[in-house]
This record gives C-alpha cells, structure tokens and sequence, in this order.
C-alpha cells in the first residue's frame, strides 16, 4: 500500500517431506504512516494446503514475538499493614490525589488499611480505618462525585458492607455499615443501572445470592436487592458481556463447581442466573475470576482460578453473554485470585495469580489468543491471597502487589521486563497566554522507539518527537496530553505516558518581568480578573 514501509520483517522455510522441496512464508511488520502498523503475510507452498503454512507461520511468529518480549519483576519488597493485621484482598488508587498510586488492604479482623505510595514504588507508613469483623474485600470508586476516591469494603464476618468516604487529603471519615446477608465475601463497584451513579454488588458467600446496593449520589447506597447465583459464591465480577451497554454480572460458586453469569436489564435488576460448568479439568471449586479480553475478539472473557484443580480456567466470551468451552491452565497448588495485565509490554492480557498457601505468586503470559504459557513463580509473603496491578513507580510498567496474610504486610514486586519504561513522564504545566511550552518523555527499551503526542487522545499532526513544545500558547491550548511510545520488543505494542495537564491563563502575576510579584502588578491583575480572565 503506498506510504507503508516495512518496520521488521522475519523469513521461515517449512520442510516439506515431498520432493518439490520447501514451502515459506514472509511476515512483514508495516508502518501505515498514521502511526498505526499492520501484519503482512506472504505464503509460498507447494505440497502443503495454504491452511497448513498459515498456521506453521503464526506458531513461528508467536515464538518469535514470545521470545523477545521477556517479562521479569524484581525481588519483592515488604511493607507492613500494621501489628496484628490479616491482608485479605488490595486494591490501588490514588487516595490523595497527588498523582501517585496509593493501596488500600482489606484487613480480616476489621479494617482497611491504606498505604500511600511515594511514586518510585516504595510505600509509607501504615494507617489502619476500622470497618466490621472480617473485611474480605475491598473496592475504590468515586461514591460521592466530590472527585476522590471512596473505599467499600465486604465484611464476611458481619454480614455488611462498609463505605469509607474520602476526607480530601486520602484520609477517611469513620465506615457506614449496610447490611447483606450471610457471609458478604467479595465486593465490586459500577453503574448498573445507568444513572450516572455507582452502585455496590456483593457476592454473600453463605446465601448463595448476590447483594445489589444502588447509589444515591451523595456516597450513601439503598437497601440491598438479592439476585440468586449458585452454591457459595465467592467473587463477583462486573462487566458489559453482551455488547447492550448496560452492565452484567459473573459470579463464582465455589462449591457448586460453575460460574453464574446475570445479564443486567439496565435498570438495577437481572435476569436469571445462567450457569456454565468449571469443572475443568475435574472439580474445581473456582474461587475468584476476572473480566477482559482475553484472545482479541472485542468480546469479554472470564479467567476463573480453580482452587481444587489447581488452574486458572478461561471461559471465551461469544459477545452476546454466553460463553464458550472452557481450557484450564495449569498453576501451583491452591490458587486464590487471578487478575489481568500486561506484564511484558506486547499488547496482550497476561494472568497473575495468588495463593490461599505458599509464599509466591504466578506469572502466566498470554499469547493473545486466549492461552497461556506456563507460569513463572515470584516469591513473595506467606498467604498472598490477592493481587492488584499498577504502575507504581511511573516507569509505565505494570507492577504487581500481594496482600501477605500470615506476616501482614503487602509485597511489592516492581516490573523489570523489556517493555518500555518511562524514566521521565510529561508533568503537568500552569502558563500565562503567550508561554512556550515543552512536554518531554524519556523511554528505555528496546529501539527503535516510534512516538505520538496527543492531546484529549486524539493524535497530533506531527508530535512524532520525545518532547512536544506548544509555541505563544493560548486558552485554546488548555488541555490533556500524554504521548504514546511504540516499537521495542512488540512493535505493534503501546505503552501510554501519565497524563499531563496544560492550564493556560491569562496573567501570570509578574506582569511587568522584575521577577517578583509586588503592588507594581496589582492592578493589573486586578483589570484581568474583572474582565473574566484567570491567574494560573
């Protein structure tokens, strides 16, 4: 196609046992010129069908992708979530809107505690909110639109739920409780009945039902709705599994061998319970699951952890909200939790699992088709029953942290692979009119390294370069940029930048150029401020 050119291009010769010789195949990586790429395949073959040389091709290049995108986390580093605490579960976000990913544990005698992260991967000091008897989960959202982050946790000891609203400084006001029924084991957040608002469901492991708790706006919920799912539901999950926009549910039933799936009507309520079997390979007693796209089909799929079988199952979406055969993938013994990312930076979804024993955690890399290769164990506390994924030290990989319960602390392995790493990230600018402006970027990884500016996610004519500088800037240039960085070991992967503020105003306050802010720039600022404008 005219104004592509080739990026990487890779030649295999299959060994035909005929006598007319060798079939071969060419794969070409393209650059589109939009900075997009695209795959192009040449087949030559002679006694073998062309079905035969595709697929000898494609397991040729999965290896080869495979092989140079490695994935590899540093020894992990404890920190403590306080004297006689019980990690259960961690979630991640930035508590106190300070940029930087914070973690919030869900402690079994009775709390969360939050850990705030100094932004190069390190954590502080513990501070423990006490919420009812065994928190066994807990969930980050914005509960009441003030744009802070709010906790929910599940107390499986106390048949509640606890909110914990944010103060403003990442510190929380003292937990309201809301009842469930029996034994509350998992908690999710989302807007299932599509006002705008998010609502609390939870799986109750003891009542064989999930709990449904809509929001009302000001970071209090109504009194729970019960849907029933199948024999002791451990986890819930919340997605959109048939494409209708509205969100649905997937619940796993620990002792009834399968998983529910509850197709959401839009308004709160759900169809009857759907339920596919995961006994795969035998009974698996499936004990917690995650939701994403797992073999790039743009249709959800559900990876399962089977604590019995040992695996992690994978159940493909057919995007109308029923599910496909289920493959299991072979894990250590008595897995817990399963949670999605990309670890080695190539585009695809790969696994991580934590245990209910042990002292490691699993890495299972995908392959984009929706399977797995074989787990790589990093060893971490004892007991790590739950995982969360985050780039915590603004590199733009993803981390792994592991909630500990024995030692009670949280383990925070930092992402080491081949990926892109942000060493510098754009930071976010407050300018008067008229400033030049430079955003920049440093990436290490494997070259070569292709850049896009964009701003608002739409891409900038032109902004292929590290650094971005917006000459004699205006209001009009007021806005969100990142960059997004491609090539390295997968150069149909992206890794995306943070996001970086401009703020453009129409004074800066030194409007006279001494160097100081005195009563010589008063009036001035006082004329701009009467006329509408604004001071950054």
């Amino acid at each position: 196609m005219t104004g592509e050119r080739p990026i990487a291009q890779r030649n295999w010769r299959v060994p035909d046992t005929g006598a007319e010789g060798m079939s071969s195949c060419t794969i070409a990586l393209l650059a589109t010129g939009n900075g997009a790429t695209r795959l192009h395949v040449t087949y030559t073959w002679r006694r073998f069908v062309l079905v035969a040389i595709a697929l000898a091709c494609n397991a040729e290049l999965l290896a080869e992708a495979q092989g140079q995108c490695t994935s590899s986390f540093a020894l992990a580093v404890n920190y403590s979530t306080g004297v006689g605490s019980g990690p259960y579960a961690v979630a991640i976000g930035d508590l106190n809107s300070d940029g930087i990913p914070d973690a919030a544990v869900a402690d079994i005698f009775g709390a969360v505690v939050v850990i705030r992260g100094n932004g190069d991967g390190t954590f502080g000091a513990p501070t423990m909110y006490p919420t009812n008897n065994g928190s066994t989960s807990v969930a980050i959202a914005d509960l009441n639109g003030d744009g802070r982050l709010d906790l929910a946790a599940a107390n499986a000891n106390s048949d509640s739920v606890s909110v914990l609203l944010n103060i403003g400084d990442g510190t929380f006001a003292a937990a309201v409780s809301y009842p469930t029924t029996a034994a509350p084991f998992s908690i999710a957040i989302g807007d299932v009945n599509n006002d705008g608002l998010p609502d609390l469901v939870v799986a109750n492991q003891n009542s064989n039902n999930v709990s449904v708790l809509l929001g009302i706006g000001n970071g209090a919920f109504s009194s729970a709705v019960y849907f029933g799912v199948g024999n002791t539901p451990s986890a819930v999950a919340i997605a959109d599994l048939n494409g209708d926009e509205s969100l649905d549910l997937a619940v796993t039933n620990q002792f009834g061998n399968d998983i529910s799936v509850l197709l959401g009507n839009g308004d709160g309520t759900f169809a009857g319970a759907v339920n596919y079997n995961a006994g795969v390979p035998a009974f698996s007693s499936p004990r917690s699951l995650a939701a994403g796209d797992l073999n790039d089909d743009d249709a959800i799929d559900l990876a399962v952890v089977g604590y019995s079988s040992d695996t992690v199952i994978v159940f493909p979406g057919n995007g109308n909200g029923t599910f496909g055969a289920a493959v299991g993938f072979a894990v250590a013994a008595d897995p817990n939790s399963v949670a999605i990312g990309d670890f080695n930076g190539d585009g695809r979804p790969d696994l991580v699992v934590g245990y209910f024993l042990g002292s490691s955690i699993s890495v299972l890399i995908g392959n984009g088709s929706g399977a797995f290769a074989t787990a790589t164990h990093y060893a971490v506390g004892s007991g790590p029953y739950h995982t969360a994924i985050a780039d915590v030290n603004g590199d733009g990989r993803g981390d792994i942290l592991a909630g500990n319960r024995i030692p009670g602390n949280v383990s925070v392995l930092l992402n080491t692979g081949t990926s892109f790493g942000f060493s510098l990230q754009p930071q976010s600018q407050s300018v008067a009119a008229g400033t030049d402006v430079t955003f920049a970027a440093n990436v290490s990884g494997t070259g070569p390294i292709r850049y896009q500016w964009r701003r608002g996610g739409v891409p900038i004519p032109g902004a292929a370069a590290s650094s971005l500088t917006i000459s004699n800037v205006t209001a009009a240039d007021t806005g969100v940029y990142d960059v997004q960085v491609r090539g390295g070991c997968s150069p149909s992967g992206v890794t995306t930048s943070y996001p970086a503020t401009l703020t453009v105003g129409n004074c800066n306050g030194d409007l006279n150029g001494d160097g100081a802010f005195n009563a010589m720039d008063v009036q001035d600022v006082v004329d701009a401020l009467l006329a509408g404008n604004t001071c950054p």
